[in-house]
């Protein structure tokens, strides 16, 4: 898609060959008309898509009957961690690098603001980490003073040690649900440009439907998994399924707006790609950062998930399972 068009000015008279060429942003989009019904149905089929994905484990974790091998959300959460960290290097920096270095923007898009503002992210999400991890140290922090003296007048010591691995496991738990929310963020901004562009698509409007609802239920997996396998505190058992439910409906409500706005939205004005590119590429800094840190790096070397001395062919299998992960997304990346 090229997003510019070439404004020529000639100077002097009939002899005179000298040229001026003026780089403008696109005002237009590449709508054809064509294909109305199948956009309106690609609103439905993506809804269904995203909503089978996120909400089937946390569907088949609730209910028990249902009889789900524990082997199946250990497949799912990795592959959706490979998922997750593709759509931040494959699809989101990739997608502002496009509209950012548009020629029509001029010395703007001569700078690499795509990498700097996914810097941005990564810091801005490292610092929200650190504020939440000192709030719960004050909070758990206060506990353990009476907690210790407590125990200092019963004498009780192994009720002290289970008292602090619970309140440790707690602190982890709030600091991977504060994680996982954010990283949704990420992906619901994303959904939204998404939708947008599927909606005003041209003539690659068929592959880039059938790319986009793949691309929705694998996120959805990714999502629905992790949220199944957290311990959200008792009062906050609902939040899951409300951060299900943000994820299911971006993207088909973005394409309904996109869709109303079919031939009026230009995508390739000065403005959306200011603001397609940035959000992006921010997008990709939190998506970076939450699945090298808060996924990758928690499940391999932080968690009780393996056991690297007596069963370290587990470890590569969940390896090959993140691959095939970033694998899958690289692929639709080449058509999304």
């Amino acid at each position: 898609m090229v997003y510019y068009v070439r404004h020529t000015h000639s100077h002097g008279g009939h002899d005179d060959h000298d040229e001026d060429e003026e780089l403008v942003c696109s005002s237009g989009n590449d709508y054809n008309g064509e294909m109305l019904g199948a956009r309106i149905s690609s609103i439905f089929v993506i809804l269904a898509a995203s909503a089978i994905g996120c909400y089937f484990p946390l569907i088949a974790k609730r209910y028990k009957f249902l009889k789900i091998p524990d082997w199946f959300f250990f497949v799912t959460r990795f592959i959706g961690s490979g998922v997750i960290i593709g759509t931040g290097f494959v699809h989101l920096l990739v997608e502002s690098r496009h509209a950012l270095t548009n020629p029509c923007l001029g010395e703007f898009s001569e700078y690499a603001w795509t990498e700097a503002i996914a810097l941005m992210g990564i810091f801005v999400m490292f610092l929200i980490h650190i504020f939440g991890r000192k709030k719960l140290e004050n909070i758990y922090g206060h506990s353990s003073i009476s907690m210790e003296q407590s125990s200092t007048e019963s004498n009780e010591k192994g009720e002290e040690h289970i008292v602090q691995n619970v309140e440790e496991e707690s602190k982890t738990d709030y600091l991977r649900i504060m994680n996982v929310s954010l990283l949704e963020l990420g992906i619901v901004l994303h959904s939204i440009f998404v939708g947008l562009t599927l909606a005003v698509t041209g003539s690659e409007f068929k592959t880039l439907y059938i790319a986009i609802v793949f691309h929705q239920f694998l996120e959805g997996v990714g999502l629905g998994s992790r949220f199944a396998m957290y311990r959200w505190p008792p009062k906050k058992t609902y939040l899951p399924w409300v951060l299900s439910l943000v994820f299911t409906l971006s993207t088909p409500i973005s394409t309904s707006i996109g869709l109303g706005l079919r031939n009026t939205y230009p995508p390739g004005s000065r403005t959306a790609l200011y603001i397609t590119g940035v959000f992006d590429a921010f997008c990709a800094g939190i998506m970076i950062y939450s699945s090298l840190v808060d996924l990758i790096s928690h499940d391999f070397f932080y968690s009780d998930e393996f056991d690297y001395k007596n069963k370290f062919k587990k470890v590569l299998f969940g390896y090959g399972l993140l691959a095939i992960g970033v694998l899958i997304t690289a692929y639709i990346g080449k058509y999304a």
